[in-house]
């Protein structure tokens, strides 16, 4: 029999709290009260009793309130298809999980809805917490990325911590109960590919261990069901953030959970943050180590999704290592074990099939006998599984010295200015971290006081630091051109937030002009047929569009920077104090290899624009009244120098 306290039909709340119980009357009293006095007082309190059949439901009747709601299930269904019930009446803008045996210190709540108010692009909030019992202690991750990086191996934001938005949850349907003891990983997981969640770094909760909790009564259950949702999340993390470049992940590669883990570090230490790549080296190495003889011929957890996942590693560049020596060994055990392969042995092999079509596509291979084992193997295997093999041995088509696929690791060089919007480069700085393709992030940081100065968790995250006193405004990024010694260089603007495929599509544009341009960009401006400057801003096409100048965000080959120098130096542009950046860069590499200057196309989906969202303007040299004066000021001696510009009138 279902019973329920409800609310007025009109009546609202901020936080809905959803608390299922089954048999916890030793400490449900405690965890209730815990709720009922938090700090934050604009909650209701749905709880849910999943037919205890201890004294739990007196206890829950024992609490008067008039933010209590309360349900009682007419059979047991589980903890969380009674969560999903408890959703489905909720009223909140957030859903706070919380559990029955746990307690929320007074503040919780108004900690995390405090936060999640003022960042409305975090999705969920988990927090720290107190352990009591004898069990272990995590080591939580509080940043997003983190929290992405920790899900390759496990879920370390403690569930009844979080705060959800309520809209999120429901987009999904609230937990997946197919992975009974695990749903909440999998909503984890699910949460940090749709947005941002974050750990908040207080502790709010007191985690009980004990014998009668799911996490230590269902332990072997939930471990298999992690599994499935934890290579469920590798492939998508590693398919979302890996570049075009190089081909989609599959059950194979990521068959073996660490090495899954270790091709997810890989790709979120290109496209995000270069220290994820050391924590991958780190686990590589723990991993192979650790290999035994007893280690199963299978896809899952055994030596054929390890063997998947290195070859990936390798033919991808992501760890530079001769294919065939680092495999060969691991090889000859696979192949022995299926010429010996008797009906009824354990052998995965379909798994074996799969791993062994990759290797057998070596053009150049050294070893003919090797080859020619592995072709056999796979005849074998072929006329086991009742497959054809024609294709497959035809299909010598990778090279061991293959670079034509070699990924495009830090080809580019991003050069940023902090001088007086530190909160814009913060923004940036986190921006390229996410890029599809990866980068070195340079910046040149010439702010006048502390007032301006970069968060420590922003220097981290940066690769080359240059620091001056002497502001030369935007000419301020040319500096350390003789340490620049990367293909492209791209300097960018401090108030431009680029979107994911932003510096992807430069490159992409740069290959196609076969690296014959002098500047690339998404910002253009044509001088009018009298050789006056304007404001007027030029706009993209379908196809690349040329224009006299490039501004705001500007992508060069290095090697051309020398231009610029030279450029300066002969016609003597020295008396501006703040000199004309990007006039200057455009001007020279036209003048004297006529490199010439382009809008990339338009692109459709915006996953490549630089101006994902507007930032501080202000501070900005364009905003001051002899702006306009200096530029035309350099153009009429650049004129006269001989440089033309593309609608120029010849008098």
């Amino acid at each position: 029999m279902e019973t329920k306290k409800t609310l007025k039909l009109n009546d609202s709340c901020m936080i809905s709290v959803v608390m299922p119980v089954y048999n916890a009357d030793k400490f449900l009293s405690e965890a209730i009260a815990s709720i009922l006095n938090q700090t934050f007082k604009d909650f209701e309190f749905i709880i849910i009793n999943d037919c205890s059949t201890d004294h739990s439901w007196d206890v829950v009747k024992s609490f008067s309130d008039d933010r209590l709601i309360t349900i009682q299930n007419e059979k047991n269904i589980g903890t969380y298809p009674s969560r999903n019930k408890g959703m489905k009446i909720a009223k909140g803008k957030y859903i706070a999980v919380m559990d029955a045996d746990d307690i929320a210190l007074p503040d919780r709540l108004e900690k995390q809805y405090s936060y999640m108010d003022r960042n409305p692009e975090i999705l969920a909030t988990g927090t720290l917490n107190n352990t009591l019992g004898e069990g272990y202690e995590f080591e939580r991750p509080l940043s997003y990325h983190g929290i992405c990086a920790s899900l390759l191996d496990n879920n370390y934001v403690l569930h009844p911590s979080m705060l959800i938005r309520a809209d999120s949850i429901r987009e999904f349907g609230g937990y997946d109960e197919q992975y009974v003891y695990a749903s909440d990983y999998d909503l984890v997981c699910k949460l940090s590919l749709k947005g941002m969640i974050e750990n908040l770094p207080d502790i709010c909760m007191t985690y009980r261990w004990h014998p009668d909790q799911i996490t230590l009564a269902k332990r072997s259950e939930q471990q298999r069901y992690a599994d499935i949702i934890r290579q469920k999340y590798q492939i998508a993390i590693i398919n979302k953030y890996r570049m075009t470049t190089i081909p989609e992940v599959g059950e194979a590669e990521t068959g073996h959970p660490d090495i899954g883990r270790v091709l997810g570090l890989h790709i979120m230490g290109v496209c995000i943050n270069p220290l994820f790549q050391v924590q991958a080296n780190r686990l590589l190495y723990n991993t192979m180590s650790n290999l035994h003889e007893s280690i199963p011929l299978c896809v899952k957890r055994g030596l054929i999704g390890i063997c998947s996942g290195l070859l990936y590693l390798m033919r991808n560049h992501f760890i530079e290592r001769d294919e065939d020596k680092t495999l060969t060994i691991f090889d000859n055990y696979i192949m022995d074990a299926v010429m010996n392969h008797r009906e009824g042995s354990n052998l995965d092999l379909e798994g074996i099939y799969h791993y062994m079509s990759q290797r057998v596509i070596v053009h150049n291979r050294r070893d003919a006998t090797f080859q020619k084992r592995i072709e056999a193997t796979i005849q074998k295997l072929s006329g086991i599984l009742k497959k054809p093999d024609d294709n497959i041995l035809k299909k010598k088509t990778y090279s061991l010295n293959n670079t034509v696929n070699k990924r495009l690791t830090n080809e580019i060089e991003v050069v940023i200015i902090n001088w007086k919007r530190n909160e814009n480069v913060v923004k940036m700085v986190e921006a390229m971290r996410e890029q599809t393709v990866s980068c070195t992030i340079t910046l040149c940081d010439c702010h006048p006081s502390n007032e301006y100065a970069l968060p420590e968790s922003t220097l981290q995250k940066i690769d080359r630091l240059y620091r001056w006193e002497h502001n030369l405004g935007g000419y301020n990024r040319y500096l350390p051109t003789a340490g620049f010694d990367h293909n492209y260089t791209f300097f960018m603007d401090d108030d431009l937030l680029p979107s994911r495929k932003c510096l992807e599509f430069f490159l992409s544009a740069a290959s196609k002009l076969n690296d014959q341009f002098g500047v690339l960009g998404q910002y253009g401006r044509m001088l009018t047929p009298e050789g006056r400057y304007s404001f007027k801003e030029e706009f993209r096409e379908i196809g690349l569009k040329e224009v006299d100048f490039i501004v705001q965000a500007y992508f060069v080959k290095t090697g051309n920077l020398h231009h610029l120098l030279r450029f300066r130096w002969e016609i003597g542009y020295f008396e501006d104090e703040l000199p004309e950046d990007d006039l200057l860069l455009c001007s020279s590499l036209k003048y004297y290899n006529d490199l010439r200057c382009y809008l990339l196309p338009l692109d459709e989906s915006g996953e490549s624009l630089l101006d994902n969202r507007s930032m501080r303007q202000d501070f900005a040299l364009c905003s001051r009244p002899e702006h306009l004066f200096k530029r035309q000021r350099f153009i009429d001696r650049i004129i006269r120098f001989g440089w033309k510009p593309l609608n120029l009138i010849q008098n």
